[in-house]
């Protein structure tokens, strides 16, 4: 398997009890990582962008 051009070792079955799939925040705190992740997204494109008649520039927030 590849994954940004460095080959992964496979995983062997044998060898683990349990997996975890940690895709929505339950067991880590992911939601702040996307969140800044979708802040710098937005706040950037947004800045470089030329501004619309009636458009929200405002940055991107919690709420949103």
């Amino acid at each position: 398997m590849e994954k940004g051009g460095t080959t992964l070792p496979p995983i062997d079955a044998r060898r683990h009890d349990a997996v975890i799939f940690d895709m929505d925040g339950v067991v880590t705190d992911s939601a702040s990582m996307h969140a800044a992740a979708w802040t710098e997204l937005f706040d950037a494109f947004l800045n470089h962008r030329p501004a619309g008649a009636g458009q929200d520039r405002s940055p991107f927030t919690q709420g949103d």
